[in-house]
């Protein structure tokens, strides 16, 4: 058997090292992958539902904020963000000029302020009638969100004595009251309108403070037309909700405390209906 110096040893490792050395000179480093690139704007155009659409050159993190120059105002509008793409929220009703976008940032955090962008094309009709997107409530406020900027609104608050006052700014409606002491409301929207006078006109029921309350009160109403408002009232006369009956003549009324109540539609009465 042949034996095998440590001399033998320290030089295979030398050529081996050296091997592997010399080869890899050659090869390429992959190029550092960190983005030091600011986004940009690509495109802007005018969009329907009464927004521009902004096209960025990467996906976008987030926006301080956008500002619109009209032709005599200059006026900081709501957008939203869907990875590249940017809809910004207009007057319809005003002339553009150009957009102001403050701290536009991508997902490796490069920022970058980009000023007076042409809209290209001509304003696209609204013909699309605005949407409630969310709803919340907190403390004694209760806040309503939509599509877009809103011009008016029609609504009811129940039970009828609360006092409240509201404010109706761009795409939100804020309804503050006085002295809340029933745990317990309900919104009533009728109809809204967006700043094109599209209308909606489909009746919205929102009910908040409900957390302690857990009794319903199930009624079958019959001979009577589908789709009929009824009116609960307590003892005191005030109404306290209001419900439409079914195509098959059924009324719900939920979330109540228990009570005497009275119910009232269009030549109808029930009386002493107790929750025990």
């Amino acid at each position: 058997m042949q034996k095998i110096k440590l001399n033998d040893f320290k030089r295979l490792f030398i050529i081996f090292f050296l091997s592997f050395f010399f080869s890899s000179c050659g090869k390429k480093l992959p190029p550092p992958s960190f983005d030091r690139i600011k986004p940009d704007i690509k495109k802007a155009y005018y969009f329907s539902d009464g927004k521009i659409k902004l096209e960025a050159s990467e996906e976008i993190l987030k926006i301080d904020s956008i500002k619109i120059n009209y032709q005599d105002s200059s006026i900081l509008e709501n957008f939203q963000i869907i990875k590249n793409l940017i809809l910004v929220q207009y007057d319809p009703s005003l002339k553009v000029n150009s957009i102001d976008i403050f701290s536009i940032t991508d997902l490796n955090d490069n920022v970058k302020d980009i000023n007076k962008i042409k809209i290209l094309g001509e304003p696209v009709k609204d013909e699309i009638c605005p949407q409630i997107v969310k709803t919340f409530s907190k403390d004694s406020i209760i806040t309503f969100l939509f599509s877009e900027k809103i011009k008016d609104i029609d609504f009811r608050v129940f039970p009828d004595f609360l006092k409240y006052s509201y404010i109706l700014n761009k795409d939100k409606l804020t309804i503050t009251f006085n002295n809340l002491n029933e745990n317990f409301v309900e919104m009533v929207i009728d109809s809204f309108s967006d700043l094109s006078d599209n209308k909606n006109r489909e009746r919205s029921e929102k009910k908040f403070f409900t957390e302690e309350l857990f009794f319903d009160l199930n009624l079958k109403i019959e001979n009577r037309m589908p789709k009929e408002i009824f009116y609960l009232y307590d003892v005191e006369d005030h109404i306290i909700m209001e419900e439409i009956s079914d195509d098959k003549g059924n009324l719900v009324f939920t979330n109540l405390k228990r009570g005497r109540y009275k119910i009232k539609g269009k030549d109808f009465f029930l009386d002493t209906l107790l929750l025990e």
